[in-house]
């Protein structure tokens, strides 16, 4: 059997080197990948020096110039689902001329995803908040939230964007004894939702759900998504979940339908900026959850993805297609 062939990828995954060594570590345990070289980086300056001879990136995000000083590159992974903020208008440019291959972090963020939407889905429904909120005040409410708790089962959940997470979410919704309805772009069939709907029925899908949990990606159709015309849609009494990105919802709508009754409440683990600014209502807003964008996190993240560059580096040397393949026009 011949050797593998030499292949350097630069990691910058952030300050803490604990999150390339990670993936590093998951990958030298591989013998047939013996010739895979990953270095960390985490200074712009020394991701600069190290990156002109490099075949992979591994990155979070794209310091200005590290796509041009990287002139061997022919793989750009992101070690995260969502890849708006890298590919800007000028990598886009520069990956379709140069023919980069693009992938994203895919499946390694869903389990964590999906089980903080229906914490968070259950937090909102059994008035967590106040819960907490009287224990911090050492009061016993029972009185008050005895008939204002619910439950999930016979309750209906539209969920926006029947990708990994949102199928996942699908999937653990059905196992509480909810009635799941999605929007998806394309038609398909699914074991686990009820009806699927098309993006120019959004509001007549908005109309029909007790919680709507939004898990699409973010780009030019779906930014403000959840505008005042899209609020306005859903039931009354009903709970909005965002795992997914900040700017699919129009914030100052959002407040406008909580002040107004319209909404029971919200939880967001992402808003449009972040960190959220201490000036923002929303921190002060009754029945609005914020969860600091944790969803995907947990204690086997860059493991989880160590393994994914495993199978991806081996699919790479083989030539063959490689898993989590972002459609660069699209931007997801």
């Amino acid at each position: 059997m011949a050797p593998p062939r030499p292949l350097k990828i630069v990691a910058f995954l952030g300050k803490d080197p604990i999150y390339s060594n990670t993936v590093q570590q998951v990958v030298s345990q591989e013998p047939d990948l013996a010739g895979v070289r990953l270095v960390a980086s985490t200074s712009k300056k020394h991701l600069l020096e190290i990156i002109p001879d490099a075949e992979v990136f591994l990155t979070f995000h794209i310091p200005d110039g590290a796509i041009d000083a990287a002139v061997k590159l022919r793989w750009l992974a992101f070690g995260q689902v969502g890849v708006e903020r890298g590919l800007t208008p000028q990598v886009k440019k520069t990956v379709k001329e140069r023919g980069i291959i693009v992938t994203n972090a895919g499946e390694v963020t869903t389990p964590m995803v999906a089980e903080h939407a229906l914490a968070l889905m259950l937090a909102l429904i059994r008035r967590l908040k106040t819960c907490l909120e009287y224990q911090r005040r050492k009061v016993w409410g029972f009185g008050d939230l005895r008939d204002r708790v619910d439950i999930l089962a016979g309750k209906t959940v539209a969920i926006l964007g029947l990708g990994r997470i949102g199928y996942q979410v699908a999937h653990l919704c059905r196992t509480f004894g909810m009635r799941v309805v999605a929007l998806d772009r394309e038609p398909r069939d699914s074991d686990v939702v009820d009806k699927i709907y098309r993006p120019n029925q959004l509001h007549q899908l908005l109309g029909k759900a007790d919680f709507v949990v939004l898990c699409l990606p973010l780009t030019d159709a779906t930014r403000n998504i959840m505008s005042r015309e899209a609020f306005s849609a859903m039931k009354e009494g009903s709970y909005l979940v965002n795992v997914a990105r900040g700017g699919l919802v129009d914030e100052g709508a959002l407040l406008e339908a909580l002040d107004s009754g319209w909404l029971a409440g919200a939880a967001l683990d992402v808003v449009a900026e972040e960190p959220l600014p201490a000036e923002s209502p929303l921190w002060e807003q009754e029945g609005v959850i914020i969860t600091h964008h944790l969803a995907g996190l947990g204690p086997k993240y860059f493991y989880r993805l160590g393994e994914l560059m495993v199978e991806n580096i081996r699919r790479y040397l083989a030539g063959e297609e490689l898993v989590n393949i972002v459609d660069v026009k699209r931007g997801y």
